[in-house]
């Protein structure tokens, strides 16, 4: 890989990404960390369930918005549309998420990388990422875990980009994206995983703050 790009692109998207929106606004509120509260998790659910959910709203949005700006301005003012440059793209994406889920200035310790996963798919591919949110809402609101839906849909999103892209010459970066980004998402969920097996895992509630994993 060209030694340029890394620094120009992808180090630039890291350190983005390792910027919390959880550990921000809990230390405004709280004035602590907020992994020292809840599931420990520095996410917006865990955020939600210890501050209220308005803060839980503003943390997705950070953290949706901290992948979108970037990518946006990569996509419409700096790269121009050809395949290696979707690549990049695709990898400046890659390591937004990376920085989220292991952010250098929390020693490597982050998020699940949902709510950034979201972000940035609705600058690659908008139309995916809106039914990857309806079979996110309609899970979480049938099992009421958030976690599940969370690997359920992120595991099902590279289906649903090849079956809208089948003819699409430059969708194969978007598919590996996917790929690696459903990997590193579940496997983050593991501890969930262990939860759920065992019918211990939170279920998301509007009506009470709860403790949870996600």
């Amino acid at each position: 890989m060209n030694n340029l790009l890394i620094i120009i692109y992808f180090i630039p998207a890291y350190l983005v990404g390792s910027i919390s929106g959880g550990v921000i606004i809990s230390k405004l509120v709280l004035n602590e960390d907020i992994r020292k509260h809840g599931s420990g998790n520095i996410g917006a659910t865990n955020v939600a369930r210890t501050l209220g959910y308005g803060w839980g709203l503003l943390t997705v949005s950070i953290d949706i918005f901290k992948a979108v700006v970037p990518l946006l301005v990569l996509k419409y003012f700096i790269l121009t549309g050809s395949l290696q440059d979707t690549y990049i793209l695709c990898g400046a994406g890659f390591f937004i998420l990376l920085g989220h889920i292991y952010p250098v200035f929390l020693k490597f310790r982050g998020g699940k990388g949902v709510a950034v996963f979201i972000g940035m798919m609705l600058v690659l591919l908008p139309l995916e990422t809106l039914i990857f949110l309806a079979l996110y809402v309609i899970i979480a609101a049938i099992t009421r875990y958030a976690s599940l839906s969370s690997m359920i849909s992120v595991a099902v999103f590279p289906v649903i980009i090849i079956f809208l892209n089948r003819a699409n010459a430059y969708i194969l970066p978007y598919i590996i994206l996917s790929v690696l980004l459903a990997t590193i998402i579940v496997i983050k969920h593991k501890e969930n995983i262990v939860k759920l097996k065992n019918g211990v895992e939170h279920k998301f509630s509007f009506k009470k703050k709860e403790q949870s994993g996600e």
